[in-house]
């Protein structure tokens, strides 16, 4: 399975999983017995590439086809206080010229990880230090 975020929006709600069988069971979505498309979509999706994938999920709600899921790879999701989402391409990123400047990125990466959980601005922020 591809290591994305798998979104389903409804007005009034938006639900969010990194795991698509946790969300469908979750929001009573079933794949289609009868659809001959997910090895296609999932194995062959990506070849695509990120800018171009097909992102909706061929699934049943209710016993009809819906179209709801979203599969969300590479890019950056943000739900603001009014409900409204936003996604947004990632921005390209510079590689490593060495190992010290990997290990400052990924420090950084993590302090700022650890502040995003923190916020005050969160229904549930981390206790953590």
């Amino acid at each position: 399975m591809h290591a994305g975020i798998f979104m389903i929006r409804t007005p009034g709600r938006t639900v969010l999983s990194n795991s698509l069988s946790f969300l469908m069971a979750k929001e009573k979505y079933k794949f289609d017995p009868c659809f001959a498309g997910y090895e296609k979509f999932f194995n062959h999706n990506i070849l695509q590439g990120i800018y171009k994938y097909n992102s909706h999920v061929h699934a049943l709600k209710d016993d009809k086809l819906s179209e709801d899921i979203q599969m969300i790879l590479f890019r950056n999701i943000t739900i603001r206080d009014d409900g409204t989402v936003q996604i947004d391409v990632k921005p390209e990123t510079k590689g490593f010229d060495n190992f010290e400047e990997y290990s400052e990125r990924l420090t950084s990466t993590m302090k700022l990880l650890a502040e995003n959980a923190k916020d005050k601005h969160r229904k549930y922020p981390s206790q953590n230090s």
